[in-house]
C-alpha cells in the first residue's frame, strides 16, 4: 500500500493542471489528502472518513488584502508525520478529530477527557481526511463557495469515497454538497422533513454534523451526539 496515496495525489495534481485551477504554480498548488496510513485505516474496526471544507496554508498580503498561496504538500502526510504531533494536536480541528475517533474506535458512550498526544497520533493513523476543495484558501469561506468547489471537484471526491470505502463518513458542515449524489430524491425528501443527523444506507453511516473547529460547542457537545448516533446505528 506504499503507493496508495501517491496515485491519488497524482490524480489530484493532474486534475488541477487539466482544469487550470491554479493561477500561479510557483505560489499556489494543491494540498492533497486521503488516508493517513492506508494499512491502519483498512485494519480499523470502523473505517472513518472525515470530510471537511478546504485546507489552509500561507497568506500573501497585497493591496487587495490576503491572498492564499502555498500548497504542494499532503494533509494526510502531515498527520502521518510523528514530528508534527504536538503541532497537529494543538490544532482545534485535529484535536477534536482525534478525540472523536478515539471514542468511536474504543466503543465509548461518552467523551470524558482528552487523550494523550501518543494516542492522538494513533488515531490520526487510523483515519481518512478529505477536503471538498484541494486548493489552499483563506480561513472563512461561505457555503455557496464550498458548493461551487464541490461541483468542480466532484469527480475526484466521489472517486475517493469509493476507493476508501468508509464505514462511517463524518461531514464537517459539508453534507449538503454530497447529498444529491449519495441519496435518491425520495430519501432526500424524507431527510428534509425531520431534523436528522445520521443516515444509515448500504451499511454505511453518514453523519451530518458541524465542522470540528466549530467554536460555539464544547468538546462534549460536539463529540457526544456523534457517539449517540453511532451507538444507535452501528452497535
Amino acid at each position: 500500500m506504499d503507493n496508495f496515496n501517491s496515485k491519488m495525489d497524482k490524480k489530484i495534481n493532474d486534475f488541477v493542471l487539466k482544469n487550470h485551477l491554479t493561477p500561479d504554480e510557483n505560489k499556489f498548488s494543491a494540498i492533497t489528502d486521503g488516508l493517513v496510513n492506508p494499512k491502519t485505516y483498512f485494519a480499523s474496526k470502523y473505517k472513518i472518513l472525515w470530510i471537511l471544507k478546504e485546507p489552509y496554508d500561507e497568506i500573501e498580503i497585497s493591496e487587495e488584502g490576503g491572498i492564499p498561496c502555498g500548497g504542494g504538500w499532503s494533509a494526510a502526510g502531515n498527520l502521518a508525520n510523528y514530528d508534527k504531533i504536538s503541532e497537529n494536536y494543538a490544532n482545534k480541528t485535529y484535536n477534536r478529530i482525534a478525540n472523536t475517533t478515539y471514542c468511536i474506535l474504543n466503543n465509548l458512550k461518552r467523551f470524558e477527557s482528552k487523550i494523550s498526544e501518543e494516542d492522538a497520533y494513533k488515531m490520526f493513523l487510523s483515519i481518512g481526511i478529505m477536503n471538498v476543495s484541494k486548493m489552499p484558501n483563506l480561513t472563512l469561506s461561505d457555503n455557496s463557495y464550498i458548493q461551487k468547489q464541490y461541483e468542480i471537484w466532484k469527480p475526484i471526491l466521489l472517486e475517493q469515497i469509493q476507493l476508501y470505502n468508509p464505514d462511517i463518513l463524518i461531514f464537517g458542515n459539508t453534507f449538503s454538497c454530497f447529498r444529491k449524489d449519495i441519496f435518491t430524491n425520495e430519501e432526500i425528501s424524507k431527510q428534509q422533513v425531520i431534523d436528522q443527523r445520521a443516515f444509515l444506507r448500504n451499511k454505511k453511516l453518514y453523519l451530518n454534523w458541524y465542522h470540528p473547529c466549530y467554536f460555539a460547542m464544547s468538546d462534549s457537545d460536539y463529540i457526544n451526539p456523534l457517539l449517540d448516533d453511532i451507538n444507535s446505528n452501528l452497535l
